[in-house]
């Protein structure tokens, strides 16, 4: 392995000046006295004599930049970074300038040639010197020019035998596990003593935690790093400030095929980290030393430099994709050569031979050890207590504030704050401290939102989520909101920062809101693989709340709807049956799914969202500014709840200028509906005068709330139903 570089050392033998004109260099022979050296710079324009050193010293430095150049822009073409020797093989010409030392056209085999120290006039000894190349500035070597890093025999056997282990716990599963699917790592086995090697240089370095994200392949080989996800797709926010992570080391395990795509018809494995600009190191997976080498490499350019690394790892799958197809039909080329290709064992166990570092014996000690150890593991795993027993089947609530957010056993929790405190939540959230000078448009919101709260009358949206964030903090529960337009407000609603964090917060009330319009689908990978099934595929709880604008006021379809008929068809409620046993199905079903049409109704359910389980909430647009669409401050105070179904209240026909006869056997039509509808539906009653329906909002989708909805119809014994949406 070649590392290009050079090696600087301060001028000792000779000293050289600069003189007035740039093109004369003035050079001391060894012995001069000074009075010579002060002739010498006065008299700059005359032509001195240069020294067989300085000669030298020129000729090298000529001969190292050169060297460097060369490896720096050819290298690539040349280095053995393929186990499968496939590219090496190509007879295609390269076609590059040269100059005087090759020819215009040259193949790889010449290439090689041009790259030699020896096309420069070195010799192998000459890579172990140090040369001078005129940086006065530099006090001391800088760089080598061959890779001067040697591994111990210990370190050899230990690299063997971590490869050993992974390729025996391989086929340990291909034998006692003949028909399950594996994805197995033979053909990249280097990676195993390569990730050793990132954890044990990050903990040398001082990193204190690692979180390790695995793909599907060598998932089972490295199972105890085995997260489902640690960084996501989120590469190309890895240079934003609220997105940073110091730095993390990506590792590709380039198999070279694509499904059926083959490489050279296809882009480069790791061309998307070039729009992070992002290091990337390209190594054999033949070469373990190598892989172990690059890995350190990466983690110290990490730790240095605070950014992205990506290593490229190029290997083969020696088997099919989960181990049950047959390459040989697809790349028979490939597979041809892969069949009579060694394994990485095989090859490092010879090279480990020849060195007299390893033995026949003892590599079938090693082996028998290794084999013995697997056995004797798997007959334990068919008595030991599963992991999964532990789990139980309901999930941990958050811990209980001072409101009693845990107790959690009828509609009647309490999930209301005492309107004293809100007003003074209110109070320091939305009064505009003494000396500062507001815009003139939100010192109007804000004060008119102040006025709400301090009369307890038209409560809007935006100040009944302000209310319930305030409430939660006050109670020491912290509230993290992430999402595009969560910070600036697409509705002008959130139009101030208080904090920002960007650390985890496992204990907190987190909220994903979407921007305007039906940006979920974006996400939805992530929604389906470890929101909705997370609880049931990962055995992971999540509290996590998306919060996602619904409404026909949109300019087309993807800005319209955040297509609710999605999240309803994942939810595993029991589509042939119910139970009205609510509280049994909140924690049964996987995700909550609401739809409030109030404010209260809103602070309620951010307030609620006590079971470690995803709440899906849609929310409207229009309704954020709607004047019908607000609350009184009482809605919000001690004894109130979320209300999983809303039925017509005196308060809200008075606010909509309604006057209806309340007795319920003179209602001939009941009308069930959901969000925003209701509003438009009611007011077209109020102007036809229509006093024989009433209307009931449903704002639980799911679990859905059979209970209540079935005693509402219990009070209009005489009315159709009739949905409406």
């Amino acid at each position: 392995m070649w590392r290009v570089a050079l090696r600087l050392k301060p001028r000792a033998q000779h000293s050289a000046f600069a003189c007035r004109h740039l093109s004369t260099w003035v050079t001391n022979e060894p012995g001069a006295t000074p009075a010579a050296e002060a002739t010498a710079v006065n008299n700059a324009k005359t032509i001195h004599r240069i020294s067989p050193n300085h000669l030298r010293s020129q000729e090298d430095t000529r001969r190292v930049q050169l060297l460097i150049r060369t490896f720096k822009q050819y290298g690539h073409f040349v280095a053995h970074i393929d186990p499968l020797k496939k590219s090496e093989k190509s007879p295609e010409l390269q076609k590059w300038n040269w100059g005087s030392r090759c020819g215009p056209t040259v193949s790889c085999v010449a290439l090689s040639q041009c790259i030699d120290p020896t096309s420069v006039g070195f010799s192998e000894e000459d890579l172990d010197r140090e040369f001078f190349i005129g940086d006065d500035l530099s006090i001391g070597p800088v760089a080598t020019l061959r890779d001067d890093h040697e591994f111990t025999p210990a370190e050899k056997v230990a690299i063997f035998n971590h490869m050993l282990q992974a390729e025996l716990f391989e086929k340990f599963l291909g034998r006692r596990f003949s028909g399950a699917k594996r994805f197995s790592v033979e053909g990249g086995e280097s990676l195993i003593p390569g990730l050793k090697e990132l954890l044990q240089t990050a903990s040398d370095l001082g990193v204190e935690a690692v979180y390790m994200g695995m793909a599907h392949r060598v998932r089972s080989t490295s199972d105890i790093v085995s997260q489902p996800i640690a960084f996501g797709s989120a590469f190309g926010f890895s240079g934003l400030e609220d997105f940073k992570t110091g730095g993390t080391v990506h590792v590709i395990i380039n198999n070279q095929i694509g499904f059926t795509t083959l490489p050279k018809q296809a882009d480069s494995a790791v061309d998307v980290a070039k729009i992070s600009r992002s290091p990337i190191f390209h190594v054999n997976g033949d070469d373990p030393e190598a892989v172990v080498k690059v890995m350190k490499m990466a983690v110290e350019f990490r730790q240095k430099y605070k950014c992205d690394v990506v290593v490229d790892l190029v290997c083969y799958r020696r088997h099919g994709h989960n181990e049950q197809d047959s390459p040989e039909i697809t790349a028979p080329v490939m597979y041809h050569c892969i069949n009579q290709h060694p394994t990485v064992i095989t090859l490092y166990f010879k090279q480990l031979q020849s060195q007299g570092i390893l033995t026949a014996e003892q590599c079938a000690d090693l082996i028998s050890d290794i084999e013995r150890n697997l056995a004797s593991e798997h007959d334990h795993s068919k008595t030991a207590p599963s992991f999964w027993d532990n789990l139980g089947d309901t999930p941990p609530p958050l811990p209980p504030t001072d409101v009693a957010l845990s107790n959690v056993d009828k509609d009647t929790t309490t999930t209301g704050v005492n309107r004293k405190l809100l007003q003074e939540i209110g109070a320091q959230i939305f009064r505009i401290p003494a000396g500062f000078t507001a815009h003139k448009k939100v010192e109007a919101i804000m004060n008119n939102r102040l006025r709400a709260v301090e009369t307890g009358a038209r409560v809007d949206w935006a100040t009944a989520e302000a209310l319930a964030f305030g409430s939660l903090l006050a109670q020491g529960v912290n509230v993290r909101l992430s999402g595009q337009d969560c910070e600036r407000g697409t509705f002008n609603q959130v139009d101030w920062v208080l904090t920002l964090d960007i650390f985890p917060l496992p204990d907190a009330l987190t909220i994903w809101e979407a921007q305007f319009g039906d940006f979920a689908n974006g996400a939805q990978t992530i929604i389906d693989t470890f929101i909705v099934s997370g609880e049931q595929k990962w055995h992971r709880h999540s509290g996590l709340i998306l919060n996602l604008p619904h409404g026909y006021e949109g300019q087309g379809p993807e800005h319209s709807s955040a297509r609710m008929e999605r999240f309803l068809q994942q939810s595993n409620e029991d589509s042939d049956g119910f139970t009205m046993d609510e509280v049994k199905a909140d924690v049964d079903v996987n995700i909550h799914i609401v739809i409030p049409t109030t404010p209260a109704q809103y602070f309620h359910a951010l307030r609620r969202q006590v079971y470690r389980k995803p709440l899906v909430m849609f929310t409207p647009k229009y309704l954020l500014h709607h004047r019908p669409c607000t609350s009184d401050l009482s809605n919000f105070s001690l004894d109130t709840t979320f209300q999983r179904v809303l039925g017509d209240h005196p308060d809200d026909m008075k606010r909509l200028c309604m006057f209806m006869c309340w007795q319920h056997i003179q209602v001939r039509r009941l009308i069930l509906c959901s969000g925003k509808i209701y509003y438009p539906l009611v007011q077209s009653m109020r102007a036809r005068n229509v006093q024989n329906i009433a209307t009931a909002r449903i704002e639980q989708l799911a679990p859905f709330p059979f209970a209540q909805v079935a005693a509402y119809m219990q009070q209009y014994p005489n009315a159709d139903i009739v949905w409406v949406q």
